[in-house]
């Protein structure tokens, strides 16, 4: 077990990386061209929740106080509630969402 959590630490933290990367690479795109189609907020939750959940489960079964694992919480849920705020600030007053695509492809 005490083999594992060296590996578990490492992928905890890669996933963070990529998750946040994610986060990052979303919002350029969110404020610079907006947010084109339903299935955007729906790749939004799968190329960031996922990665961030599982980074953040991996690193807190390596870490060995219960004060650390918190704080690995709590920096997680932080930085996916100030990306939620970007994401919705950007969704809702930048954005150029199009209302004529939208609502040919509700039709079909």
């Amino acid at each position: 077990m005490e083999n594992a959590k060296p590996l578990q630490k490492t992928t905890g933290i890669l996933l963070l990386i990529v998750a946040l990367c994610v986060m990052l690479w979303q919002i350029v795109i969110i404020y610079s061209s907006g947010m084109q189609h339903v299935t955007h907020g729906l790749l939004l939750i799968a190329g960031v929740c996922v990665p961030l959940m599982l980074g953040t489960y991996l690193l807190t079964r390596s870490l060995p106080e219960v004060a650390s694992r918190r704080r690995a919480v709590h920096a997680s849920l932080l930085a996916l509630f100030v990306f939620y705020r970007a994401a919705l600030l950007g969704a809702l007053i930048f954005s150029r969402v199009d209302y004529l695509n939208f609502a040919e492809t509700h039709a079909d």
